[in-house]
């Protein structure tokens, strides 16, 4: 089976099909299409951790649900933003602090366990609300 890109077909450029769609995004929209521009969709979703089908449907305008998670999955990987976390006392970035979040309970130590109820009982970063175990 050949895979790769079609020969004579052309890299999709999603910064200028979002450009004309919005005119001037936020900057982690730009950010993010510049960089499937540059790399793939494919690529970066595994890079960020998100998948194909979301990444396109974010650019394209066309995602059904906040893309809060996506935002801020592109502002840790790919623009380099940190937040203190309250559970495990350093600077961490903030796919990492996602990451952590969507992490089921885990009983192998008691810094996972601190860490799964610190991301669900008031941390100012999260995203989920309310102790889920």
């Amino acid at each position: 089976m050949n895979r790769g890109p079609i020969p004579g077909r052309s890299k999709t450029d999603f910064v200028a099909a979002l450009r004309a769609r919005v005119g001037e995004p936020e900057d982690w929209l730009l950010v993010l299409a510049e960089e499937a521009t540059r790399t793939g969709l494919n690529a970066l979703a595994m890079r960020i951790k998100v998948s194909a089908g979301t990444l396109s449907a974010v650019l394209s305008g066309t995602y059904g649900a906040k893309p809060d998670r996506v935002r801020e999955a592109v502002r840790g990987a790919l623009m380099g933003v940190t937040v203190e976390c309250p559970a495990l006392h350093q600077e961490i970035g903030r796919e990492t602090c996602i990451k952590h979040q969507r992490t089921p309970l885990s009983t192998a130590s008691p810094s996972s366990v601190r860490l799964y109820h610190a991301c669900r009982n008031g941390c100012p970063h999260a995203t989920i609300e309310g102790d889920q175990s």
